[in-house]
């Protein structure tokens, strides 16, 4: 773990005394979902030195906007699949309230058992599609933070994700080399949708990783109703 040690204490985002409290509750964290990894295909990550690398540090990279994640903060992580960036956020923002969610039953069960011995009080799991939650008065416009590494383009993310931000919140996409060209791609549905691109951060990218930042996309007003749509019809697109 020296190497999230070392993540922590050389950008000086927490006193050295308590990244050694932290140090072993994510050490077995990444044990618990590599051990679950041998049955059930969670990551396709298998070594250590990349779980720490491509799981947490780039999950970790938000920290960067520490001052997001007040106490009583909501946030809702989109597609967590093994828990990521959800579950590092949490073990490192104790008083901030995680919502993790993914339409696969099966991750949201391994995380499930991969944090049953650790002290996360701050985390609720949900298996339930985002656009369908999206249309819910429980959910919709009920968070200030939505979060996601999901696998999907920025414009499908934005007509799941932004209708679940309050106003004032923000919609933040984890991305790589691509998020330039999805950006152009966004930018209409982005506005139709109440929000309005705030931050284009690349200056991410520890030795070893591939380039990556964050697209960060505030909420200005209100979703219209008929959004988020379903999801034959996300994915044909905007016209």
């Amino acid at each position: 773990m020296e190497e999230l040690k070392k993540y922590f204490t050389q950008k000086k985002y927490e006193e050295r005394k308590r990244v050694e409290e932290l140090l072993p509750l994510y050490r077995e964290y990444m044990i618990n979902i590599l051990e679950w990894n041998k049955k059930i295909n969670i990551t396709s990550i298998r070594e250590e030195k990349d779980f720490i690398k491509k799981h947490y540090i780039d999950s970790l990279c938000l920290l960067k906007y520490k001052e997001w994640f007040q106490p009583k903060t909501k946030v809702i992580d989109i597609g967590t699949g093994g828990g990521f960036p959800g579950i590092p956020l949490a073990l490192f923002f104790k008083e901030v309230n995680f919502t993790l969610v993914d339409s696969v039953g099966k991750k949201i069960d391994v995380v499930k058992n991969s944090i049953e011995k650790l002290p996360l009080s701050n985390v609720t799991l949900l298996k339930e599609r985002a656009e369908n939650i999206g249309r819910l008065p429980l959910y919709r416009e009920k968070y200030d933070l939505c979060v996601s590494r999901a696998v999907a383009p920025l414009l499908l993310l934005s007509e799941i994700c932004l209708p679940l931000v309050k106003i004032g919140g923000r919609f933040i996409s984890y991305k790589g080399e691509e998020g330039e060209g999805e950006r152009k791609d966004a930018e209409k549905a982005i506005a139709i949708l109440g929000g309005k691109i705030e931050i284009m951060d690349f200056s991410f990218g520890e030795e070893g990783m591939e380039k990556h930042g964050l697209i960060v996309v505030r909420k200005i007003k209100s979703t219209p109703e008929m959004y988020p749509r379903e999801m034959k019809e996300i994915k044909k697109g905007w016209k």
